[in-house]
Parts: structure tokens; C-alpha cells; sequence
């Protein structure tokens, strides 16, 4: 009996998911990606141009940036263009318009770990599994934000330099406090211990192997973003939203303690003078 709960007990731990696994899925809950139905039976010519791995423009009007990559042709185009002029010049679109060839990459994207592709006939970011296994959403408009709100020396001691004490204070559950998600994000930007090429272990002694495994903040993503309609998606979004929208978080949980929101306060002075009697009157809020 005990060897049959034994076994029973290494069983469901083996098929078990893995924490960040289930993180990720909460944070993209019903946005995850669905595999492309080209993807298995997608036509690929031969004889495509060799793509080389930096460089590239579009093939009609020369553009360098917002290129997409024809997963059939191999053809470089521009992506589309947005509704303030910037972006790309609708060539990837025409293309597909002229031809049928449904999926594209954006260049740039490629990694281990998976890649933007769209499918125009689906009209949808699609997953690829000739590219990737997953890719659950786009973050770097998260990235950029909280770099440089780590660059902020209150924010610095705030969260980084009280790390240890955040931690020893907080909750049975720390993926549902926001200072020790914060607190952990920080000190893996300002420790410089992910910015270090990985180490590859081998049987006689570990080896770099010249990538940086860098930060994966899954659990402060899905905290971040629970419960906001957009935030909670795997949809790119706007970094100054995001910003605003982390500040809030900092109000609401800043209330009793040290706000490093206030290097953002400022004064405004407005001065409105009589030309009849040169009077002047000073103003702030």
C-alpha cells in the first residue's frame, strides 16, 4: 500500500506543471496563442535567398525597421503602416494580398524561445511550431518601463536596497505581494547577476556558453497586470500606459510607508499680471 501511494505520489509530480509554467498561463489567461493551421502544410520554394542575421531591408522600398520575414517566398518586406504615418509601408500585407502566402515573422524576434509570426489569413499573432514551442505574449514594453524605473535612485532604495527586510515581512504567499515582485525585479536588474553569460555544465567543468540567461519576471508580470483588461493580456502594449498604470500600484501600496513616487511631484507656478496697474499675482498647485 505504502509503495502503491509512493508511486502514485512520483507520478502526478513527473506530469505535474512546472511553477513558471503555471504563471504564465495565469497571466495570459485566454490570450495564449493558438498554432497556425498552415503551419503543418505551409509551402516553402526553393531556392529562397539566404537570410543573413542582421542588415536587412525591405525589398521594395528600403525601409530598415518593422520588417516581416514570408515564411514561403523568404521575401523581406515592411510591416503596416500606423495610424500617425510611422511604421512600415504595407508591403508584408500587399504581398500576402498578391500572393496568399499566409505566414510571416518579424525579423528581430527570433529566439530560443519562440518568435513573432502572424498569419494574415487568420488575421492574428499565430504560433509556429517549426519556430517555437510557445511564446506567450510580448513584454518589452513591461522591460523598458521598469529598466528605467530601476535607474531611479528612490526607487533603488525602496526596493532594492530593502530587499531583505521586504522579504522576511511578506505574506505566506509572496507571487501575491507586489513590494516583494517588485523587490525581486529590481535586485535582478541592478545585481548585474543575469547580465553574465550562462553557465553550460559539462562532466569535467562548467563552460559559458556565451548568451545571458536573463530575467524572466513571470510572476511580477501576471501580479502586474491581474485583473486589467489589457495588462493581463499577451497583446503588445504602450509603455507609457504601463507606466502610469505601475505608479497607481505604487500609490495604493505606498500609503503607510516611504513613496518613491514623490521624485515625480512637481510645482506649478503661474504668474498673471495686471498691464494697467503692472500688479502681479503668483499662483501654485
Amino acid at each position: 500500500m505504502v509503495r502503491d501511494r509512493v508511486s502514485t505520489a512520483i507520478d502526478a509530480i513527473l506530469s505535474a506543471d512546472s511553477a513558471s509554467r503555471k504563471q504564465e498561463v495565469q497571466a495570459w489567461d485566454g490570450e495564449v496563442r493558438q498554432v497556425s493551421k498552415h503551419a503543418f502544410n505551409l509551402q516553402q520554394h526553393e531556392g529562397t535567398p539566404r537570410i543573413p542575421p542582421g542588415g536587412w531591408k525591405c525589398g521594395v522600398c528600403d525601409l530598415r525597421e518593422n520588417l516581416w520575414l514570408n515564411l514561403t517566398d523568404g521575401s523581406i518586406l515592411c510591416g503596416r503602416r500606423y495610424f500617425d504615418g510611422s511604421g512600415g509601408n504595407n508591403r508584408a500585407v500587399q504581398r500576402y494580398r498578391e500572393t496568399g502566402y499566409p505566414l510571416a515573422v518579424k525579423l528581430g524576434t527570433i529566439t530560443p524561445d519562440g518568435a513573432d509570426v502572424y498569419s494574415y489569413d487568420e488575421d492574428d499573432m499565430v504560433l509556429d511550431p517549426n519556430l517555437a514551442e510557445h511564446n506567450l505574449g510580448n513584454s518589452c514594453y513591461l522591460n523598458s518601463t521598469m529598466q528605467v524605473i530601476f535607474s531611479i535612485p528612490a526607487f533603488q532604495r525602496k526596493y532594492v536596497e530593502n530587499m531583505e527586510q521586504i522579504f522576511h515581512k511578506s505574506p505566506s504567499d509572496p507571487t501575491q505581494d507586489f513590494s516583494t515582485q517588485v523587490a525581486k525585479f529590481g535586485y535582478g536588474l541592478q545585481s548585474g547577476e543575469y547580465s553574465k553569460p550562462a553557465l553550460e555544465k559539462t562532466e569535467t567543468a562548467p563552460e559559458h556558453k556565451g548568451l545571458q540567461d536573463g530575467i524572466a519576471p513571470r510572476m511580477f508580470k501576471a501580479l502586474i497586470g491581474k485583473g486589467h483588461p489589457e495588462f493581463s493580456t499577451n497583446r503588445q502594449q504602450d509603455a507609457q500606459e504601463f507606466f502610469l498604470h505601475f505608479i497607481n500600484m505604487i500609490e495604493r501600496n505606498c500609503r503607510s510607508s516611504s513613496n518613491p513616487n514623490e521624485v515625480f511631484r512637481f510645482l506649478v507656478e503661474e504668474k498673471i499680471k495686471c498691464l494697467a496697474s503692472q500688479k502681479v499675482k503668483y499662483t501654485q498647485r
